[in-house]
């Protein structure tokens, strides 16, 4: 997955939790982020995900895209 590569001048946050209450970090558009799990929320789904420098946080489904 990658982070949404739309918003190419906005960072898109991690939180620390999958509710979403703090942003442990920002990743930008179109990092590859790997999926570790994932948790069903009030607004759709939220992901558990890796960056590729060892990052780990929860980010909204719609800020990712399928990596082609």
């Amino acid at each position: 997955m990658v982070a949404d590569p739309t918003r190419p001048k906005a960072p898109t946050p991690l939180f620390t939790d999958a509710v979403g209450s703090k942003t442990s970090t920002t990743v930008p558009a179109g990092a590859t982020l790997t999926v570790l799990d994932g948790e069903y929320q009030k607004r759709g789904w939220v992901y558990s995900v890796r960056t590729r420098d060892g990052k780990k946080g929860w980010i909204s489904e719609r800020h990712l895209r399928l990596k082609r």
